[in-house]
């Protein structure tokens, strides 16, 4: 008996803090929680949501593209036993409340094509065992947090089109090992890339920073990063050569560089890469006129930061020895 109380008590908690969330949506287009998250079902049973059996306690939330309008109460932080809490592609706005910080338990936190504003907590360092952090397409302001530096165990961090965030790269992102994406991309970042950046990426398989206003030289040491299928560092400031050393990753697909001013390094030795390897965005594609000459133009620019050879064969600089 005494365990069938605390079973209880424990979705009764769960079940408040849902209902709060629910009290927090203005706009539900197909009324999913409307007419799915009532007392009248077991909430293990609501649309969107996983239980864990043996604890009886809410591990999934996933309102991913319902078309919901409306707020995250306080409320959310009280879902203790929460792994993934996905809300993206909704309406959801306001800033990212402290209350998640409690959700100690988080692997998975997908807020992406939403409407958030504000700037990104520094608490958002505090949560251990966060895995995934999807913020894309959102209204965020201010600068990344050095404290994100603390997710030991982060694999992806994405911010594309967060174009309000500004200020440097933390050089505490840097020292994340779990890394495999980091996708700062359409924002409006600043400063240097670390010249030791890849010292303590031995997973990263993509570097995405693209169209923000990074400058200085490209990191001698991005051919450390072993694991790379794509560099898209285009539409920045950087200057100075192509570190040879590119051509030490060998399982890379893709390569974008253009609108800097990057040059060969004079007098180097340069090695052919496969285009098959090292693939430029396909002109066949794109039906588009415009788009089919805006793409042959970003190829051209690619293949002019290196060199071609009579296969086709895009070069760039070669291996280190």
């Amino acid at each position: 008996m005494a365990f069938l109380a605390i079973e209880a008590t424990n979705i009764i908690t769960d079940q408040s803090s849902l209902i709060a969330l629910k009290d927090h949506i203005t706009h539900d287009p197909n009324n999913c929680l409307a007419n799915n998250w009532t007392a009248s079902t077991s909430v293990c049973n609501w649309v969107g949501l996983t239980c864990d059996s043996q604890n009886n306690k809410v591990i999934v939330l996933n309102l991913t593209s319902m078309g919901i309008t409306g707020t995250i109460p306080p409320h959310i932080g009280n879902l203790s036993f929460l792994v993934q809490l996905r809300l993206r592609n909704n309406r959801f706005h306001g800033s990212l409340l402290l209350d998640i910080v409690h959700l100690h338990r988080l692997e998975i936190l997908h807020l992406g094509l939403n409407s958030f504003q504000g700037e990104i907590s520094s608490w958002l360092g505090s949560l251990p065992k966060l895995q995934i952090l999807y913020l894309f397409r959102n209204n965020f302001t201010g600068s990344i947090p050095e404290e994100i530096g603390k997710l030991t165990n982060l694999k992806t961090f994405n911010l594309y089109g967060n174009q309000q965030i500004s200020g440097t790269i933390p050089p505490t992102i840097f020292n994340i090992s779990s890394f495999d994406t980091i996708d700062f991309a359409l924002s409006r970042l600043s400063g240097n890339l670390p010249e030791d950046m890849c010292q303590y990426l031995p997973d990263l398989q993509r570097l995405i920073h693209h169209h923000n206003q990074l400058e200085g030289p490209i990191p001698s040491s991005l051919g450390q990063c072993r694991e790379l299928l794509r560099i898209s560092l285009d539409g920045n400031k950087f200057t100075g050569t192509i570190p040879r050393n590119i051509g030490n990753l060998s399982l890379l697909q893709e390569l974008y560089l253009d609108t800097n001013d990057l040059r060969d390094p004079p007098g180097a030795p340069i090695g052919p890469f496969p285009i098959a390897s090292l693939r430029a965005k396909a002109t066949t594609k794109k039906k588009n006129p415009r788009e089919r000459a805006q793409t042959e133009r970003r190829l051209t620019m690619i293949i002019r930061l290196g060199r071609t050879n009579s296969r086709g064969a895009i070069e760039i600089p070669s291996p280190v020895k």
